[in-house]
């Protein structure tokens, strides 16, 4: 994680590996119970491992978890601090 704040940028940086980030900068608006599609339309979607284990860990935290199977595969959806759709994601295995 790299964070710049100063007077040209106030911003974080998540680094993903192989040389990707996920850059999120501030100014934006809080809705604790959460956004719309409308209100943001990007879905952060995490691959991993074991979704059920990571659903866990994140309960652990406190943070509301809401586990589900697709025919695709298994998805746990939660909120980010600011209300932003985001979830877990593992492939069906069969």
């Amino acid at each position: 994680m790299h964070a710049l704040d100063n007077e040209h940028s106030k911003l974080t940086c998540f680094e993903m590996g192989g040389g990707n980030y996920l850059m999120i900068e501030t100014g934006g608006k809080t809705i604790p119970e959460g956004k719309t599609l409308d209100q943001n339309p990007v879905w952060l979607r995490f691959n991993v491992a074991d979704v059920q284990k990571s659903a866990l860990e994140l309960r652990q935290k406190g943070i509301d978890v809401k586990v589900r199977k697709e025919v695709w595969g298994t998805v746990a959806d939660f909120k980010d601090p600011d209300g932003n759709i985001c979830s877990l994601r593992d492939e069906a295995t069969f």
